[in-house]
């Protein structure tokens, strides 16, 4: 697909950068600050009124006759999580609810390069999905009537995207050995090995489900205690504040969660031993923890002489890495 041609008499932004996350969409700002807001969308209908107050973790969209919130008072009302859907088809949505228009200005935006992370991007049929964003869109948002043009859609991968970070900023203690990232989202746990220049290593990658799938794994154990099927945004909110409380019930999950995170980590790691074995480990420096979920993995960092480490800004890492010149 031919990137947008730059129009002319506008507003323009060579680089926006934006991770779709299945739990929360990030994205850098302006000011090079870091923002994040629930990725969940809503689609308002004709009955319902629009949002007359608009939080900082939420975005009011309208689009020809169609209303949508996108974050936090889209999942108060029940819109559909990310992890849910195929974020490649929303990207989209989620898109117009990360680009601001320039306050005091009316004139259109072009932004020369969107940078988007995919967990594979040798997935034809997202690739496709993204590349279709490089085109011109008018919309109102928040109020506020804009219109914005992509030139290029750049797409990374979420592993590697860290990886060019954690490079840039010496985070590795053997930068000249193989090293990896474990990046634990919402909707998948993945694990790519990189040479010291960069390139990834395929027949090393590792994937399994995130916390989506550990959710359910506890929501089975929690049936019998709730006598219904449990909602497993309530259980993923309480994995996520450390509380292992069903909502607002006094509910705990704990024993569920920690008998379903011990089987997910027995997971991890036999299929890193099976995958990696003695082909890789000789060679093997660090591996990153990376991604919202990645405190569930602490016990992996904290053994002596362990190669797995938590950096401290693991949640933003991939839109970081990819924001780099």
């Amino acid at each position: 697909m031919q990137t947008t041609e730059r129009p002319t008499n506008v507003n323009l932004v060579q680089i926006v950068s934006a991770d779709l996350g299945n739990r929360f969409l990030k994205f850098l700002g302006k000011n090079g600050s870091v923002y994040r807001i629930p990725s969940f969308i809503y689609y308002l209908q004709d009955f319902q009124d629009s949002p007359e107050f608009i939080d900082d973790q939420s975005v009011f969209l309208e689009i020809a006759d169609t209303r949508i919130l996108v974050g936090k008072l889209a999942a108060e009302l029940g819109g559909r999580a990310t992890y849910q859907l195929d974020k490649s088809e929303v990207a989209s949505l989620l898109l117009m609810a990360a680009i601001a228009p320039t306050p005091g200005s009316n004139l259109p935006m072009h932004i020369e390069q969107l940078r988007v992370c995919l967990p594979d991007s040798r997935d034809e049929q997202s690739v496709q999905n993204l590349k279709a964003l490089e085109t011109t869109r008018t919309l109102t948002r928040n109020g506020r009537k804009f219109t914005y043009s992509i030139g290029e859609v750049k797409i990374f991968n979420e592993c590697a995207a860290a990886f060019r970070y954690a490079k840039k900023h010496d985070l590795f203690k053997h930068p000249d050995k193989l090293n990896g990232v474990l990046d634990f989202g919402g909707g998948t746990l993945l694990i790519k090995l990189f040479t010291p220049s960069g390139m990834v290593i395929r027949e090393a990658d590792i994937t399994v489900d995130g916390t989506f799938d550990l959710a359910r794994a506890i929501a089975a154990r929690l049936l019998p205690k709730l006598g219904k099927s449990p909602d497993l945004s309530l259980i993923m909110n309480g994995i996520a504040d450390s509380s292992y409380l069903y909502g607002a019930t006094n509910l705990s999950f704990r024993a569920e969660f920690l008998k379903s995170h011990s089987e997910l980590l027995d997971t991890i790691k036999i299929l890193i031993n099976q995958q990696w074995g003695k082909k890789y480990f000789p060679e093997l420096g660090e591996v990153l923890l990376t991604g919202g979920s990645a405190p569930l993995l602490t016990d992996m960092a904290s053994k002596p002489n362990s190669r797995f480490k938590l950096v401290p800004n693991h949640q933003y890492i991939n839109v970081l890495g990819m924001s780099l010149e």
